[in-house]
């Protein structure tokens, strides 16, 4: 669980504004994707959630070799292939958004609570963010999206785990 110190509470606090917006953006993401369709030119949205993805993961390769040497961050070379095949695989910028803010949701919790308790949000989660959109009129859930919500969950964690601790 999270301590009293104060990258902590930053953290808790980034937990939460990730596991309000989740929600939010299922309710008016079809709006919000409509609007920026039509200011922005083709592509352009899926470029910069591709650049922003390749961004956190730099990062997290930075904060790791910091941390813990080249050594570890060698563990996370299979990313490589998942953000080739996010870039390349999924053209659909919804499934982008989800897959960054549920790594993001999958880092933070395995970063503040126990292996058990993430693991469980990661489900909960995942479960009740398809059970939303399926009663939402003009979004849809999907198991198969339950499973792409639990990856990215998954791969979150084992970023924050090769991570480890904040010192």
């Amino acid at each position: 669980m999270y301590s009293n110190n104060t990258a902590d509470w930053k953290l808790l606090l980034l937990w939460w504004a990730v596991y309000i917006s989740m929600p939010l953006l299922s309710y008016f993401g079809r709006p919000l994707q409509r609007f920026f369709e039509a200011i922005t030119a083709e592509g352009t949205i899926s470029t910069i959630i591709s650049a922003l993805l390749i961004s956190l993961v730099a990062g997290s390769i930075i904060l790791i070799i910091r941390r813990h040497g080249m050594s570890s961050a060698l563990h996370l070379l299979w990313l490589i292939p998942i953000l080739i095949y996010i870039h390349l695989g999924l053209p659909i910028v919804v499934e982008r958004i989800h897959f960054a803010l549920f790594g993001l949701f999958g880092f933070l919790s395995l970063r503040l609570f126990p292996v058990t308790t993430a693991l469980s949000l990661y489900a909960l989660l995942s479960i009740l963010d398809e059970i939303f959109q399926w009663i939402l009129p003009d979004r849809v859930g999907d198991i198969r999206d339950v499973f792409f919500n639990l990856a990215a969950c998954l791969i979150g964690a084992a970023i924050a785990w090769i991570a480890g601790k904040p010192s």
